[in-house]
């Protein structure tokens, strides 16, 4: 299997060639039959084996979030504060299976003068505030300014969380890194058990309700 760099997205096999991921299957539609089938498989067997019943009281909430203004306290004495989304060069570079087709990379924390002329003639130019917020990210696309023929990114999102018994949802409008994922998780059972439940056992459900891109941690977003 050919190693990938994790700049351009592309693997090196005797030549250079971009890393697709195009499945098991002879196409897509076999590829998904496939997978869907061991996933149903996988599912089924734990189904069988399970040795705990889930029982208790079933519980929802749910809620309303403007991601544009949300404080969060960083310790005791500081506090940051939430602005517009925007996404940046990383994002045009794809991922190692689906590369983008211009000169982006990934882990960019420097813009180009290209680029950023091409952005500021076609979709205006970020503020100073935004460019601020994002940091170290240098902005591409500034989402949060953009609202024709729609808004481009959304900005009030909801999240929700469903109990039953001692097992909890956690349904999140995004997509998250195997970190941030872990301490999300973590979060919410501390929350928990701050409110008399120690034990339980929480899923992170991402992509629900709405779609807000990618969720990283701190040391991740310095970075990528």
């Amino acid at each position: 299997m050919a190693s990938c760099t994790k700049n351009n997205s592309r693997c090196v096999l005797l030549q250079p060639s971009m890393c697709i991921a195009m499945g098991p299957g002879e196409d897509m539609f076999d590829s998904t039959q496939i997978v869907g089938r061991m996933m149903y498989q996988k599912a089924k067997e734990l189904y069988a084996s399970a040795s705990q019943e889930v029982t208790g009281p079933l519980a929802a909430a749910h809620q309303w979030v403007n991601m544009t203004d949300v404080t969060v306290w960083l310790n005791s004495t500081h506090a940051a504060k939430t602005c517009k989304p925007a996404l940046g060069y990383s994002f045009a570079a794809g991922t190692i299976d689906g590369v983008g087709s211009l000169n982006f990379t990934q882990g960019t924390t420097v813009g180009d003068p290209f680029w950023d002329i091409i952005r500021d003639q076609i979709l205006g130019k970020p503020s100073e505030e935004l460019k601020e917020c994002h940091k170290p990210k240098p902005i591409l696309l500034p989402t949060g300014m953009m609202s024709k023929p729609h808004p481009w990114h959304p900005e009030i999102v909801d999240v929700q969380i469903i109990t039953l018994g001692s097992f909890a949802i956690t349904a999140i409008p995004g997509e998250f890194t195997t970190m941030s994922g872990r301490r999300l998780r973590q979060a919410v059972q501390e929350e928990f058990a701050a409110y008399g439940m120690p034990n339980m056992t929480v899923v992170i459900s991402g992509l629900c309700n709405v779609y807000t891109h990618y969720i990283t941690t701190y040391e991740e977003y310095q970075v990528k």
